[in-house]
Protein backbone atom coordinates (compact mmCIF):
# COMPACT_ATOMS: atom_id res chain seq x y z
CA UNK A 1 0.00 0.00 0.00
CA UNK A 2 0.74 3.42 -0.53
CA UNK A 3 1.38 6.06 2.07
CA UNK A 4 -1.78 6.98 3.61
CA UNK A 5 -3.92 9.92 2.81
CA UNK A 6 -4.81 11.94 5.51
CA UNK A 7 -8.92 11.79 5.77
CA UNK A 8 -11.45 9.52 3.57
CA UNK A 9 -14.79 11.17 3.61
CA UNK A 10 -17.40 8.50 2.72
CA UNK A 11 -20.69 10.31 0.99
CA UNK A 12 -20.77 13.09 -0.82
CA UNK A 13 -24.42 14.71 0.87
CA UNK A 14 -24.37 18.13 2.58
CA UNK A 15 -22.25 16.81 5.26
CA UNK A 16 -19.58 14.96 3.73
CA UNK A 17 -19.75 17.81 1.10
CA UNK A 18 -19.67 20.89 3.73
CA UNK A 19 -16.55 18.80 5.83
CA UNK A 20 -14.46 17.85 2.24
CA UNK A 21 -15.20 22.13 1.55
CA UNK A 22 -13.70 23.06 4.82
CA UNK A 23 -10.92 20.70 4.70
CA UNK A 24 -9.80 21.71 1.42
CA UNK A 25 -9.79 25.65 2.74
CA UNK A 26 -7.51 24.20 5.88
CA UNK A 27 -5.41 22.70 3.12
CA UNK A 28 -5.93 19.14 4.67
CA UNK A 29 -5.15 16.04 2.08
CA UNK A 30 -8.67 14.22 1.78
CA UNK A 31 -10.55 11.75 -0.54
CA UNK A 32 -14.62 11.76 -1.01
CA UNK A 33 -16.67 9.15 -2.30
CA UNK A 34 -19.73 8.07 -2.77
CA UNK A 35 -21.41 4.88 -3.98
CA UNK A 36 -23.82 6.39 -6.11
CA UNK A 37 -23.07 7.32 -9.44
CA UNK A 38 -23.25 10.98 -9.54
CA UNK A 39 -24.78 13.99 -7.37
CA UNK A 40 -28.25 13.45 -6.05
CA UNK A 41 -31.52 14.30 -7.96
CA UNK A 42 -33.63 14.48 -4.98
CA UNK A 43 -35.39 17.50 -3.40
CA UNK A 44 -35.03 16.16 0.26
CA UNK A 45 -34.09 18.54 2.76
CA UNK A 46 -34.91 22.21 2.42
CA UNK A 47 -33.67 24.73 5.54
CA UNK A 48 -30.52 26.11 5.83
CA UNK A 49 -30.88 27.55 9.75
CA UNK A 50 -28.66 30.50 10.34
CA UNK A 51 -26.41 28.63 12.63
CA UNK A 52 -25.81 26.61 8.90
CA UNK A 53 -25.28 29.89 7.18
CA UNK A 54 -23.00 31.05 9.23
CA UNK A 55 -20.84 27.79 9.52
CA UNK A 56 -20.81 28.09 5.59
CA UNK A 57 -19.55 31.54 5.79
CA UNK A 58 -16.83 30.50 8.43
CA UNK A 59 -15.56 27.99 6.52
CA UNK A 60 -15.08 30.07 3.33
CA UNK A 61 -16.99 27.97 0.80
CA UNK A 62 -16.14 29.23 -2.53
CA UNK A 63 -19.68 28.87 -4.33
CA UNK A 64 -22.25 31.27 -2.24
CA UNK A 65 -24.52 28.97 -1.34
CA UNK A 66 -28.36 29.58 -1.62
CA UNK A 67 -27.99 32.48 -3.82
CA UNK A 68 -31.51 31.26 -5.68
CA UNK A 69 -33.10 30.56 -2.55
CA UNK A 70 -36.01 31.80 -0.72
CA UNK A 71 -35.21 33.91 2.61
CA UNK A 72 -37.93 32.42 5.12
CA UNK A 73 -38.58 35.47 7.84
CA UNK A 74 -41.48 33.76 9.43
CA UNK A 75 -43.16 30.45 10.04
CA UNK A 76 -46.95 30.45 10.85
CA UNK A 77 -49.15 27.77 12.60
CA UNK A 78 -52.95 27.21 11.80
CA UNK A 79 -55.67 25.47 13.68
CA UNK A 80 -58.62 24.11 11.33
CA UNK A 81 -57.70 27.15 9.09
CA UNK A 82 -57.37 30.09 11.56
CA UNK A 83 -54.22 31.17 12.27
CA UNK A 84 -52.45 30.20 16.25
CA UNK A 85 -49.36 31.67 16.15
CA UNK A 86 -46.01 32.33 14.05
CA UNK A 87 -42.44 32.34 14.32
CA UNK A 88 -40.57 35.35 13.54
CA UNK A 89 -37.08 35.63 12.69
CA UNK A 90 -37.18 39.21 11.77
CA UNK A 91 -37.34 39.70 15.82
CA UNK A 92 -33.96 38.25 16.02
CA UNK A 93 -30.38 40.69 16.46
CA UNK A 94 -28.00 39.63 13.91
CA UNK A 95 -27.38 40.26 10.18
CA UNK A 96 -28.78 37.04 9.33
CA UNK A 97 -32.55 36.87 10.36
CA UNK A 98 -34.01 34.08 7.92
CA UNK A 99 -34.18 31.08 6.65
CA UNK A 100 -32.95 29.66 3.42
CA UNK A 101 -35.13 27.04 1.31
CA UNK A 102 -34.20 25.34 -2.07
CA UNK A 103 -34.13 21.45 -2.67
CA UNK A 104 -31.48 19.90 -1.27
CA UNK A 105 -30.03 18.64 -4.79
CA UNK A 106 -29.46 22.43 -5.46
CA UNK A 107 -27.48 23.12 -1.95
CA UNK A 108 -25.48 19.99 -2.91
CA UNK A 109 -24.54 21.26 -6.28
CA UNK A 110 -23.67 24.56 -4.80
CA UNK A 111 -20.93 22.62 -2.81
CA UNK A 112 -19.68 20.87 -5.50
CA UNK A 113 -19.05 23.71 -7.39
CA UNK A 114 -17.43 25.35 -4.45
CA UNK A 115 -15.23 21.88 -4.07
CA UNK A 116 -14.07 22.00 -7.74
CA UNK A 117 -13.25 25.34 -7.47
CA UNK A 118 -10.41 24.15 -5.15
CA UNK A 119 -9.46 21.82 -7.21
CA UNK A 120 -11.02 18.81 -5.81
CA UNK A 121 -13.46 16.15 -6.99
CA UNK A 122 -16.05 13.73 -5.74
CA UNK A 123 -14.45 9.91 -6.99
CA UNK A 124 -18.06 8.34 -7.64
CA UNK A 125 -19.56 5.20 -7.73
CA UNK A 126 -17.15 4.17 -5.21
CA UNK A 127 -18.72 1.85 -2.62
CA UNK A 128 -17.17 1.17 1.23
CA UNK A 129 -16.81 -2.76 1.64
CA UNK A 130 -14.58 -3.29 4.63
CA UNK A 131 -12.60 -1.00 6.59
CA UNK A 132 -10.35 -2.11 9.99
CA UNK A 133 -7.95 0.35 11.98
CA UNK A 134 -5.24 -0.11 13.69
CA UNK A 135 -3.69 2.49 16.29
CA UNK A 136 -1.90 4.51 13.24
CA UNK A 137 -4.02 3.81 10.39
CA UNK A 138 -7.65 2.99 8.46
CA UNK A 139 -7.71 0.47 5.85
CA UNK A 140 -10.38 0.45 3.50
CA UNK A 141 -11.28 -1.97 0.26
CA UNK A 142 -13.50 0.18 -2.19
CA UNK A 143 -15.11 -1.74 -4.59
CA UNK A 144 -15.44 0.55 -8.06
CA UNK A 145 -17.41 -1.31 -10.51
CA UNK A 146 -15.28 -4.31 -10.74
CA UNK A 147 -12.63 -3.00 -9.84
CA UNK A 148 -11.39 -3.68 -6.06
CA UNK A 149 -8.76 -0.62 -4.17
CA UNK A 150 -7.57 -1.40 -1.17
CA UNK A 151 -5.97 2.21 0.45
CA UNK A 152 -5.19 3.55 3.68
CA UNK A 153 -5.74 6.71 5.67
CA UNK A 154 -4.56 8.45 8.89
CA UNK A 155 -8.62 9.14 9.74
CA UNK A 156 -11.55 7.90 8.16
CA UNK A 157 -15.28 9.95 8.20
CA UNK A 158 -18.42 8.06 7.19
CA UNK A 159 -21.31 10.59 6.64
CA UNK A 160 -22.98 7.02 4.59
CA UNK A 161 -26.22 7.81 5.50
CA UNK A 162 -29.02 6.13 7.52
CA UNK A 163 -27.37 2.30 6.51
CA UNK A 164 -23.84 3.63 7.44
CA UNK A 165 -20.87 0.97 6.82
CA UNK A 166 -18.76 3.35 8.96
CA UNK A 167 -21.37 3.40 12.19
CA UNK A 168 -21.01 -0.63 11.69
CA UNK A 169 -17.55 -0.48 11.94
CA UNK A 170 -17.71 1.29 15.42
CA UNK A 171 -20.15 -1.46 16.56
CA UNK A 172 -22.14 1.52 18.53
CA UNK A 173 -26.24 1.64 19.32
CA UNK A 174 -28.77 3.57 17.16
CA UNK A 175 -31.10 3.71 19.76
CA UNK A 176 -34.70 5.30 18.71
CA UNK A 177 -37.47 4.40 17.07
CA UNK A 178 -39.88 5.05 13.90
CA UNK A 179 -42.93 6.86 14.24
CA UNK A 180 -46.52 5.18 12.36
CA UNK A 181 -46.94 7.64 10.14
CA UNK A 182 -45.32 8.98 6.98
CA UNK A 183 -45.45 12.23 4.68
CA UNK A 184 -46.51 12.25 0.64
CA UNK A 185 -44.42 15.32 -0.17
CA UNK A 186 -43.87 16.91 -3.20
CA UNK A 187 -42.18 20.07 -5.21
CA UNK A 188 -44.45 22.06 -6.94
CA UNK A 189 -44.96 24.72 -9.96
CA UNK A 190 -47.92 26.90 -8.50
CA UNK A 191 -49.32 30.91 -8.14
CA UNK A 192 -50.62 30.92 -4.71
CA UNK A 193 -51.65 33.85 -3.03
CA UNK A 194 -49.18 33.43 -0.24
CA UNK A 195 -46.15 34.89 1.24
CA UNK A 196 -42.99 33.68 -0.48
CA UNK A 197 -41.17 34.53 2.38
CA UNK A 198 -43.05 32.64 4.97
CA UNK A 199 -44.15 29.02 5.82
CA UNK A 200 -47.04 27.84 6.68
CA UNK A 201 -48.34 24.93 8.82
CA UNK A 202 -52.22 23.58 8.51
CA UNK A 203 -52.85 21.26 11.43
CA UNK A 204 -56.18 19.22 12.08
CA UNK A 205 -56.92 17.37 14.52
CA UNK A 206 -56.42 14.02 12.00
CA UNK A 207 -53.95 15.27 10.16
CA UNK A 208 -51.58 18.38 9.12
CA UNK A 209 -49.87 19.83 5.62
CA UNK A 210 -47.05 22.07 5.01
CA UNK A 211 -46.70 24.70 2.33
CA UNK A 212 -42.98 25.72 1.38
CA UNK A 213 -41.66 28.27 -0.91
CA UNK A 214 -38.31 26.78 -2.20
CA UNK A 215 -38.26 29.54 -5.39
CA UNK A 216 -40.04 31.67 -7.23
CA UNK A 217 -43.46 30.29 -7.79
CA UNK A 218 -42.20 26.80 -6.72
CA UNK A 219 -43.59 25.58 -3.78
CA UNK A 220 -43.11 22.18 -0.91
CA UNK A 221 -45.58 20.68 -0.15
CA UNK A 222 -45.97 18.03 2.51
CA UNK A 223 -49.03 15.96 3.76
CA UNK A 224 -49.26 13.33 6.20
CA UNK A 225 -50.51 9.85 6.31
CA UNK A 226 -50.79 7.57 9.23
CA UNK A 227 -50.07 3.94 9.14
CA UNK A 228 -46.74 2.34 7.46
CA UNK A 229 -44.59 3.20 4.19
CA UNK A 230 -46.74 2.10 1.06
CA UNK A 231 -44.40 -0.08 -1.50
CA UNK A 232 -45.82 1.85 -4.76
CA UNK A 233 -44.79 5.10 -5.84
CA UNK A 234 -46.28 8.04 -4.39
CA UNK A 235 -49.00 10.42 -6.57
CA UNK A 236 -49.89 13.96 -6.66
CA UNK A 237 -53.58 13.13 -5.43
CA UNK A 238 -52.55 11.87 -2.34
CA UNK A 239 -51.59 15.39 -1.29
CA UNK A 240 -54.63 17.10 -3.28
CA UNK A 241 -57.24 14.95 -1.34
CA UNK A 242 -56.11 15.95 2.39
CA UNK A 243 -55.67 20.00 0.69
CA UNK A 244 -58.85 19.39 -0.71
CA UNK A 245 -60.65 18.17 2.04
CA UNK A 246 -59.71 20.52 4.69
CA UNK A 247 -59.70 23.43 2.90
CA UNK A 248 -63.26 22.01 1.68
CA UNK A 249 -62.54 23.08 -1.82
CA UNK A 250 -61.17 21.10 -5.06
CA UNK A 251 -57.32 21.58 -5.05
CA UNK A 252 -55.49 20.87 -7.87
CA UNK A 253 -51.99 20.63 -7.93
CA UNK A 254 -50.94 19.59 -11.05
CA UNK A 255 -47.36 17.40 -12.35
CA UNK A 256 -44.96 17.48 -9.39
CA UNK A 257 -41.46 18.20 -10.65
CA UNK A 258 -40.24 15.98 -7.83
CA UNK A 259 -43.02 13.71 -5.51
CA UNK A 260 -41.47 11.21 -2.72
CA UNK A 261 -42.56 9.60 0.42
CA UNK A 262 -40.48 10.09 3.72
CA UNK A 263 -41.03 7.61 7.09
CA UNK A 264 -40.72 9.39 10.46
CA UNK A 265 -37.70 8.29 13.06
CA UNK A 266 -35.93 9.14 15.75
CA UNK A 267 -32.86 7.31 16.54
CA UNK A 268 -29.41 8.82 17.69
CA UNK A 269 -25.98 6.82 17.95
CA UNK A 270 -24.82 6.34 21.49
CA UNK A 271 -21.25 6.52 19.69
CA UNK A 272 -19.66 9.03 16.74
CA UNK A 273 -16.20 8.11 17.74
CA UNK A 274 -13.07 5.83 17.86
CA UNK A 275 -9.64 6.39 17.72
CA UNK A 276 -9.23 6.98 13.85
CA UNK A 277 -13.07 6.67 12.28
CA UNK A 278 -16.21 9.16 13.19
CA UNK A 279 -19.50 9.52 12.22
CA UNK A 280 -21.67 12.63 10.65
CA UNK A 281 -24.82 13.61 9.60
CA UNK A 282 -27.33 10.53 9.23
CA UNK A 283 -24.84 7.96 9.88
CA UNK A 284 -25.00 9.41 13.46
CA UNK A 285 -28.64 11.01 13.88
CA UNK A 286 -31.81 10.17 12.33
CA UNK A 287 -34.51 12.95 12.90
CA UNK A 288 -38.31 13.72 12.07
CA UNK A 289 -38.27 15.65 9.11
CA UNK A 290 -40.32 18.33 10.98
CA UNK A 291 -38.53 21.42 11.43
CA UNK A 292 -35.61 20.41 9.26
CA UNK A 293 -33.30 19.55 12.17
CA UNK A 294 -32.01 16.85 10.01
CA UNK A 295 -29.38 18.52 7.95
CA UNK A 296 -28.27 21.08 9.79
CA UNK A 297 -27.32 19.51 12.88
CA UNK A 298 -25.30 17.09 10.01
CA UNK A 299 -23.45 20.45 9.03
CA UNK A 300 -22.67 21.43 12.60
CA UNK A 301 -21.03 17.79 12.94
CA UNK A 302 -18.90 19.09 9.88
CA UNK A 303 -18.29 22.79 11.18
CA UNK A 304 -17.14 20.85 14.87
CA UNK A 305 -14.36 18.28 13.16
CA UNK A 306 -13.29 19.86 9.99
CA UNK A 307 -11.29 22.53 11.89
CA UNK A 308 -9.94 20.06 14.41
CA UNK A 309 -9.08 17.41 12.22
CA UNK A 310 -6.99 20.32 10.11
CA UNK A 311 -5.56 21.18 13.67
CA UNK A 312 -3.98 17.72 14.01
CA UNK A 313 -2.71 17.52 10.99
CA UNK A 314 -1.43 20.84 11.08
CA UNK A 315 0.48 19.63 14.14
CA UNK A 316 -1.45 22.72 15.77
CA UNK A 317 -3.19 20.59 18.29
CA UNK A 318 -2.74 17.24 19.72
CA UNK A 319 -4.47 14.15 18.51
CA UNK A 320 -6.52 14.19 22.18
CA UNK A 321 -8.41 17.22 20.82
CA UNK A 322 -10.61 14.72 18.13
CA UNK A 323 -11.95 13.04 21.01
CA UNK A 324 -14.16 16.28 21.92
CA UNK A 325 -16.24 15.66 18.54
CA UNK A 326 -17.83 13.16 20.64
CA UNK A 327 -18.07 15.51 23.88
CA UNK A 328 -19.76 18.14 22.12
CA UNK A 329 -21.76 17.17 19.29
CA UNK A 330 -23.51 13.94 21.11
CA UNK A 331 -24.94 16.34 23.85
CA UNK A 332 -26.00 18.77 21.01
CA UNK A 333 -27.23 15.96 18.47
CA UNK A 334 -29.50 14.52 21.69
CA UNK A 335 -30.84 17.61 22.34
CA UNK A 336 -31.58 17.90 18.42
CA UNK A 337 -33.76 14.85 18.94
CA UNK A 338 -35.82 16.31 22.01
CA UNK A 339 -37.02 19.33 19.70
CA UNK A 340 -37.88 17.20 17.19
CA UNK A 341 -39.73 14.50 18.52
CA UNK A 342 -41.86 17.48 20.86
CA UNK A 343 -42.56 19.67 17.57
CA UNK A 344 -43.39 16.12 15.89
CA UNK A 345 -45.59 14.59 18.22
CA UNK A 346 -47.15 18.15 18.95
CA UNK A 347 -48.03 18.86 15.61
CA UNK A 348 -49.06 15.60 14.71
CA UNK A 349 -51.49 15.51 17.66
CA UNK A 350 -50.15 12.47 19.41
CA UNK A 351 -49.36 15.22 22.20
CA UNK A 352 -52.49 17.33 23.22
CA UNK A 353 -51.19 18.65 26.71
CA UNK A 354 -47.64 20.32 27.06
CA UNK A 355 -46.84 23.61 28.79
CA UNK A 356 -45.10 24.94 24.92
CA UNK A 357 -48.51 24.55 23.95
CA UNK A 358 -50.03 27.66 26.44
CA UNK A 359 -46.47 29.43 25.74
CA UNK A 360 -47.13 29.24 21.76
CA UNK A 361 -50.55 31.12 22.10
CA UNK A 362 -50.69 34.90 21.20
CA UNK A 363 -50.95 35.66 24.56
CA UNK A 364 -49.68 38.89 25.95
CA UNK A 365 -47.88 36.76 28.65
CA UNK A 366 -46.09 35.00 26.16
CA UNK A 367 -44.83 37.87 23.83
CA UNK A 368 -40.98 37.18 25.36
CA UNK A 369 -41.07 33.82 24.61
CA UNK A 370 -42.15 34.21 20.84
CA UNK A 371 -40.06 37.46 20.12
CA UNK A 372 -36.92 35.66 21.58
CA UNK A 373 -36.87 32.17 22.96
CA UNK A 374 -38.66 30.95 19.99
CA UNK A 375 -37.10 32.26 16.86
CA UNK A 376 -33.85 31.26 18.92
CA UNK A 377 -34.23 27.92 19.34
CA UNK A 378 -35.53 27.68 15.39
CA UNK A 379 -33.20 29.49 13.45
CA UNK A 380 -30.48 27.10 15.61
CA UNK A 381 -28.81 29.97 17.36
CA UNK A 382 -29.55 28.50 20.76
CA UNK A 383 -27.11 25.68 21.07
CA UNK A 384 -24.28 26.08 23.47
CA UNK A 385 -21.54 23.15 23.55
CA UNK A 386 -20.70 22.21 26.89
CA UNK A 387 -16.67 23.10 26.95
CA UNK A 388 -14.43 23.11 29.74
CA UNK A 389 -15.06 26.06 32.33
CA UNK A 390 -12.83 27.59 34.66
CA UNK A 391 -14.84 28.50 37.76
CA UNK A 392 -12.56 31.40 38.84
CA UNK A 393 -14.13 33.35 35.22
CA UNK A 394 -17.81 34.17 34.79
CA UNK A 395 -18.67 32.99 31.13
CA UNK A 396 -22.11 33.01 30.21
CA UNK A 397 -21.42 32.89 26.15
CA UNK A 398 -18.60 29.97 26.99
CA UNK A 399 -19.90 27.53 23.69
CA UNK A 400 -22.34 29.55 21.80
CA UNK A 401 -21.83 31.45 18.52
CA UNK A 402 -19.67 34.74 18.72
CA UNK A 403 -21.96 37.35 17.00
CA UNK A 404 -18.98 39.70 16.19
CA UNK A 405 -17.12 36.70 14.21
CA UNK A 406 -20.44 35.68 12.31
CA UNK A 407 -21.04 39.13 11.31
CA UNK A 408 -17.13 39.78 10.21
CA UNK A 409 -17.36 36.29 8.34
CA UNK A 410 -20.80 36.70 6.85
CA UNK A 411 -19.49 40.31 4.87
CA UNK A 412 -16.86 38.89 3.84
CA UNK A 413 -14.52 40.76 6.19
CA UNK A 414 -12.09 38.08 8.26
CA UNK A 415 -10.24 36.12 5.66
CA UNK A 416 -7.35 37.60 2.89
CA UNK A 417 -5.31 36.28 1.34
CA UNK A 418 -2.21 37.49 3.46
CA UNK A 419 -4.56 35.40 6.40
CA UNK A 420 -6.93 33.28 4.80
CA UNK A 421 -7.63 30.63 8.02
CA UNK A 422 -6.50 31.91 11.21
CA UNK A 423 -6.34 29.20 14.15
CA UNK A 424 -8.13 31.65 16.67
CA UNK A 425 -9.73 35.08 17.04
CA UNK A 426 -9.51 37.25 20.30
CA UNK A 427 -11.77 40.22 20.46
CA UNK A 428 -10.29 43.02 22.22
CA UNK A 429 -12.32 46.65 23.79
CA UNK A 430 -10.92 49.27 21.14
CA UNK A 431 -10.39 50.81 24.45
CA UNK A 432 -7.47 48.64 25.24
CA UNK A 433 -5.61 50.78 22.42
CA UNK A 434 -5.47 53.30 24.97
CA UNK A 435 -3.91 50.99 27.76
CA UNK A 436 -0.62 51.14 28.82
CA UNK A 437 1.51 49.47 26.87
CA UNK A 438 2.58 46.51 29.67
CA UNK A 439 -1.24 45.57 29.46
CA UNK A 440 -1.24 45.54 25.90
CA UNK A 441 1.65 43.93 25.17
CA UNK A 442 0.76 41.56 27.79
CA UNK A 443 -2.52 40.33 25.93
CA UNK A 444 -0.48 40.48 22.76
CA UNK A 445 2.31 38.01 24.15
CA UNK A 446 -0.60 35.70 25.76
CA UNK A 447 -2.37 35.43 22.40
CA UNK A 448 0.55 35.41 19.64
CA UNK A 449 2.21 32.35 20.94
CA UNK A 450 -0.31 30.68 18.99
CA UNK A 451 0.09 30.26 15.44
CA UNK A 452 -1.95 32.15 12.80
CA UNK A 453 -3.93 33.48 15.82
CA UNK A 454 -5.48 37.30 15.22
CA UNK A 455 -6.82 39.78 17.27
CA UNK A 456 -9.86 42.07 16.04
CA UNK A 457 -9.59 45.48 17.96
CA UNK A 458 -13.47 46.12 17.92
CA UNK A 459 -16.00 49.20 18.64
CA UNK A 460 -19.90 50.13 18.18
CA UNK A 461 -20.00 53.08 15.92
CA UNK A 462 -17.21 55.24 17.15
CA UNK A 463 -14.70 56.35 14.94
CA UNK A 464 -11.42 54.51 14.48
CA UNK A 465 -8.86 56.48 15.93
CA UNK A 466 -6.53 56.53 13.06
CA UNK A 467 -3.30 57.40 15.14
CA UNK A 468 -2.50 53.44 16.12
CA UNK A 469 -0.05 51.71 13.54
CA UNK A 470 -2.30 48.41 13.21
CA UNK A 471 -0.09 45.07 11.66
CA UNK A 472 -3.15 43.86 9.58
CA UNK A 473 -1.73 40.35 9.16
CA UNK A 474 -2.23 39.92 12.73
CA UNK A 475 -3.95 42.84 14.32
CA UNK A 476 -7.34 45.01 13.00
CA UNK A 477 -10.03 47.22 13.86
CA UNK A 478 -13.42 46.39 13.26
CA UNK A 479 -16.25 49.03 13.26
CA UNK A 480 -19.60 47.35 14.34
CA UNK A 481 -23.29 48.23 13.39
CA UNK A 482 -26.17 48.21 16.18
CA UNK A 483 -27.54 45.37 15.03
CA UNK A 484 -25.58 42.84 17.10
CA UNK A 485 -24.81 44.86 19.78
CA UNK A 486 -26.92 43.07 21.81
CA UNK A 487 -25.42 39.85 21.68
CA UNK A 488 -22.11 41.11 21.54
CA UNK A 489 -19.09 41.11 24.51
CA UNK A 490 -19.49 44.55 26.17
CA UNK A 491 -16.56 47.25 25.94
CA UNK A 492 -14.53 45.79 28.97
CA UNK A 493 -14.70 41.64 27.47
CA UNK A 494 -11.92 40.30 26.15
CA UNK A 495 -13.39 37.31 23.74
CA UNK A 496 -11.73 34.46 22.27
CA UNK A 497 -12.96 32.52 19.42
CA UNK A 498 -11.92 29.01 17.64
CA UNK A 499 -12.09 28.53 14.12
CA UNK A 500 -15.66 27.32 13.84
CA UNK A 501 -17.04 30.44 15.55
CA UNK A 502 -17.81 29.07 18.79
CA UNK A 503 -16.82 31.27 22.56
CA UNK A 504 -13.93 29.27 24.44
CA UNK A 505 -12.99 31.94 26.45
CA UNK A 506 -14.84 35.18 27.78
CA UNK A 507 -13.84 37.35 30.28
CA UNK A 508 -13.33 41.27 31.72
CA UNK A 509 -11.04 40.69 34.34
CA UNK A 510 -8.00 41.91 33.11
CA UNK A 511 -5.44 39.76 34.87
CA UNK A 512 -7.18 37.48 32.06
CA UNK A 513 -7.26 34.43 34.20
CA UNK A 514 -7.83 31.16 32.53
CA UNK A 515 -6.79 32.49 28.68
CA UNK A 516 -3.94 30.08 28.49
CA UNK A 517 -5.27 27.00 29.40
CA UNK A 518 -8.83 27.64 27.72
CA UNK A 519 -6.42 28.01 25.04
CA UNK A 520 -4.42 25.12 25.36
CA UNK A 521 -7.81 23.33 25.69
CA UNK A 522 -7.44 23.14 21.58
CA UNK A 523 -4.36 24.24 20.47
CA UNK A 524 -0.57 24.37 21.28
CA UNK A 525 1.71 27.29 21.98
CA UNK A 526 4.36 27.94 19.14
CA UNK A 527 7.23 27.00 21.12
CA UNK A 528 5.72 23.57 21.63
CA UNK A 529 5.00 23.36 17.89
CA UNK A 530 8.39 24.31 16.90
CA UNK A 531 10.06 21.76 19.65
CA UNK A 532 8.35 19.17 17.67
CA UNK A 533 9.12 19.77 14.51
Amino acid sequence: MEQPIEILIIGAGTTGLTLANDLARRGVPFKIIDAKSGPTKDSKGLALNISSQHGLNLIGVEQKIGASSKHIQRLNIHWENKRYSSINFNQLDGDIRYLMTQPQSVTEEELLQSLSAQGHQVHWAHKLDEIKENKDNVYVTISKGEQVLEESFRYVVGCDGKHSKVREHLNCNFDGFDYDMYFVLGDFTLDLNIKDTEVQYYVYPDTFFIIVPIGENKWRIVAKYDGEVPTEPPSEQEIESIIARHFGKAFSLGKAKWISRAPFYSRVADKIVSKRTFIAGDAAHLFSPIGGTGMNTGLQDAFNLGWKLSAVYHKLSEESLLKSYEHERLPAIKAAAQVSELSTELITRKLTEHPIISQLSPKLENRAYLRDISPRAHSGMAQKLPLPNDDTVEQNNLGCYCPVITYLAHNKRLFSDKFDAPTLWCLVPITWLNRSKTELNKLRDKIFQYPKAQVIYFQFNEAVNESYAIETQRECIAQLPQSIIKQAASNETITVVRPDGMIMYESNNHELYGLEQAINNNLKPLQTIQSVS
